[in-house]
């Protein structure tokens, strides 16, 4: 009999976990039942970090509600804009748990990938205040693909520098909503010398009123806890280019990696280190709860400190 994930009591999902106790991917510890989330059928029991993929594979096969695809998702369907193709091989024992061929997933995400029809381009001018929900953003849209990078090389144009700006191209569906924001499908780009210019903000803004204590600990702590793991072995093109939009070329050795990771906090490669400590340490956590890595990525500190410290990184 298939179960209904909305009907089970507290009682039934405990009782489920403990005939249950081993993730149905990869063996570890289960902590979470997983549903489908379209029909809310049970389909098993599942560690935090495997139900944490499935929910983003998931993810990649349906247009978001909100302003954007999950991290995953859109990782997925930007490599398919790009490129046609995407590297499924991380997921090979995933799909099938999810009862579909890696061709079947493929076209699924085609599909929803096809309902990405018009093509817009935001821009908003960098300042010293972070990029946020209240960003206010100029756009132009929709665009045919020539178009679109007509637009792109007059923003980017060192004529037209300063402002110095952020830009995003999408790629949203054909529903009616006029967004003032980014939403769906994001590409970034910037204008020649943002980067120099984003960087003197900064320091100007801390000779007038100082670099605060919590920022300097929690720089010290990322160069001391997070630059090791992510030193730790060679990174992807994909991971690099996703921790930073500023780079021009993938680093080729340790100490270009080096120096393009830095010495202030960066929360993008703060998110790689920790998944990198997560699939190292495995079940052998600080705290189990932390196999999900929403927590793991609120507690990145001691979980990067713990990674460091463990006995099998000697």
């Amino acid at each position: 009999m298939k179960l209904l994930y909305s009907q089970m009591s507290d009682k039934e999902k405990e009782k489920y976990r403990s005939w249950h106790p081993n993730c149905a991917i990869c063996g570890h510890v289960a902590r979470s039942i997983d549903h489908d989330h379209e029909t809310d059928f049970v389909r098993g029991a599942l560690c935090q970090r495997c139900n944490s993929r499935i929910g983003s594979l998931e993810c990649a096969l349906r247009l978001p509600k909100g302003r954007g695809f999950q991290s995953l998702a859109g990782d997925l369907h930007r490599a398919y804009a790009q490129t046609g193709t995407m590297n499924l091989s991380r997921f090979t024992d995933d799909f099938p748990y999810l009862a579909i061929t890696e061709d079947e997933f493929i076209h699924r995400l085609a599909a929803v990938h096809a309902q990405l029809t018009r093509r817009f381009i935001y821009w908003t001018e960098i300042t010293s205040v972070p990029l946020s929900s209240d960003t206010l953003w100029q756009k132009v849209g929709p665009l045919t693909e020539e178009q679109a990078q007509q637009a792109l090389s007059r923003l980017q144009d060192p004529a037209n520098v300063p402002p110095h700006l952020q830009i995003t191209m999408t790629l949203e569906p054909d529903d009616g909503i006029d967004s003032p924001a980014p939403r769906t499908l994001g590409f970034g780009y910037h204008t020649p010398g943002a980067l120099q210019h984003r960087i003197e903000l900064r320091r100007n803004q801390e000779s007038s009123i100082g670099l605060s204590t919590d920022f300097q600990k929690k720089c010290e702590a990322y160069v001391r806890d997070v630059v090791p793991i992510l030193l730790s072995r060679a990174l992807t093109a994909a991971q690099i280019n996703a921790a930073d939009v500023w780079l021009k070329s993938v680093p080729k050795n340790k100490n270009e990696l080096r120096d393009a990771v830095g010495e202030w906090y960066s929360p993008r490669w703060v998110d790689i280190a920790v998944r990198i400590a997560l699939e190292d340490l495995g079940d052998n956590l600080p705290n189990p709860r932390w196999a999900s890595f929403t927590r793991a990525r609120f507690h990145w500190q001691e979980l990067c400190a713990y990674w460091n410290s463990h006995p099998s990184r000697k």
